[in-house]
């Protein structure tokens, strides 16, 4: 997905997994991870989020996007292996260089994080 591509209103991306990959120059720029927070498609949370995306993309970082549904992760059980989602998600943020972390505001708030 291009970097203009990720700013749009209800732009996917296509890179197989589930989450949408803003490109920079590959291996030039610093690897960005961006979670949008908010379950809603389409949310101000995720416009911000993908804009963010997009800017970092067209300032020549790797940027990776996840929304809300690829965020829905089944409760933590130490004794069963991860699952696969989880193992993608642990592995993108051990390998960034930066976490851009939208979160909704809760009942006209912002929350406490």
């Amino acid at each position: 997905m291009t970097a203009a591509a990720a700013g749009g209103a209800g732009a996917r991306g296509a890179a197989g997994d589930g989450t949408a990959r803003v490109a920079g120059t590959p291996g030039t720029g610093p690897r960005i991870v961006c979670l949008s927070g908010s379950l809603a498609t389409g949310s101000r949370t995720e416009h911000i989020v993908r804009w963010c995306a997009a800017e970092a993309g067209r300032l020549g970082a790797s940027a990776t996007l996840l929304t809300g549904p690829e965020l829905e992760f089944p409760l933590f059980r130490p004794s069963q292996p991860r699952p696969a989602e989880v193992r993608r998600y642990l592995a993108l943020l051990t390998g960034a260089d930066g976490v851009v972390l939208g979160s909704p505001p809760t009942t006209a708030r912002s929350p406490g994080c």
